[in-house]
């Protein structure tokens, strides 16, 4: 992440075909918990989750689980993860058999909570309704909360064993709180692309945003940020090691998989969600400033005139000039390096 946007990745020369301005861009490294790379990655993730969406109701629900269990999430971060995802996809397919309907639902991966503190839970954005056995769109007007918690308190720790945790890293049943086995819901008409948006910006395990108030005491050897919760500025300071150390854990571990698709979001009905599609489109805007480059100056799309190896340098605009350009071309702009 450190040689992020340097010309470790190479890059291009891009030029706007309006004012004539030049500029290097050097590539993102596009690791995950990349918080220079993050925002592109943030919006391709975004409007590809939404293209397999449908535009209709959803809930936002919110899986959440005693916080004795993040030591074992800390241990064992990708079994950890299988096992929470699997005990969700059986609360999901509860709907079907209470209800009678296939609901679609993409469910994500979360490990922080305020202040970048540990606390494992997984977002779902399900469609409110599914397809009954004729195959006909029945709406659903609310769902039973208590009972999905139920089913993930019920199978987690089955669910654990059976990725072979040993069962002394398990906590007790006395030092589990019940009450923390919960489910929050919040209804969104319409689409999910408010849900969806709001998940993208941690899909990729970045979990502070380095255009946020960001301090650092050199006395004290702390670092101080500040993060919105619920309408409210929240600051949080804590020594370096402890960030980076926090920071670092939340970047999920390689090969693992942060989101899931189940029911009609699933490739098993991948025919069907064709069809609902075209009864329930989503439109996506796909110009965006952080997947197009362009230009500082007039703001136009600038067209990429030289691709750049690793390490590669441009040191003039001369390089890309035959002839004596015009004054408005005697700009040239070096994106670059980057530092985290």
């Amino acid at each position: 992440m450190k040689e992020c946007r340097t010309t470790r990745y190479g890059g291009r020369v891009v030029q706007c075909p309006k004012c004539g301005l030049i500029k290097t861009v050097y590539n993102a490294c596009n690791q995950r918990g990349c918080p220079i790379c993050y925002k592109r990655n943030q919006k391709l993730w975004e409007h590809r989750v939404l293209e397999s969406l449908l535009n209709t109701n959803h809930f936002h629900l919110v899986f959440s689980i005693p916080q004795v269990f993040t030591a074992v999430w800390l241990r064992h971060k990708k079994e950890f993860m299988n096992a929470f995802f699997e005990c969700v996809k059986r609360a999901i397919a509860t709907i079907s058999g209470d209800y009678g309907v296939t609901p679609g639902c993409v469910a994500v991966f979360q490990s922080h909570g305020r202040g970048m503190a540990y606390k494992p839970h997984i977002h779902c954005a399900l469609t409110a309704g599914g397809l009954d056995e004729n195959g006909k769109w029945v709406p659903l007007g609310s769902i039973a909360y208590t009972r999905l918690a139920k089913v993930v308190q019920e199978y987690l720790i089955k669910e654990l064993l059976r990725k072979e945790i040993d069962t002394r890293e398990l906590p007790e049943q006395h030092e589990i709180n019940n009450r923390e086995w919960t489910v929050y819901s919040t209804y969104y008409q319409d689409s999910a692309e408010k849900i969806i948006g709001y998940l993208s910006y941690t899909a990729n395990g970045v979990v502070i945003n380095l255009n946020q108030d960001i301090e650092e005491d050199l006395v004290k050897g702390t670092m101080r940020f500040t993060e919105n919760h619920a309408g409210k500025q929240v600051s949080t300071e804590l020594l370096k090691t402890t960030f980076v150390e926090r920071y670092c854990n939340h970047i999920p571990p390689p090969h693992t998989v942060t989101v899931r698709y189940y029911g009609l979001y699933s490739n098993q009905y991948s025919s069907k969600l064709e069809e609902l599609q075209k009864e329930f489109p989503i439109d996506i805007d796909y110009e965006d400033e952080e997947l197009v480059d362009h230009c500082p100056e007039c703001h136009t799309p600038m067209d990429i005139i030289k691709t750049l190896e690793p390490y590669e340098v441009v040191m003039s605009y001369e390089d890309f000039c035959n002839h004596d350009p015009p004054e408005n071309m005697k700009k040239l702009t070096v994106i670059g390096p980057a530092f985290f």
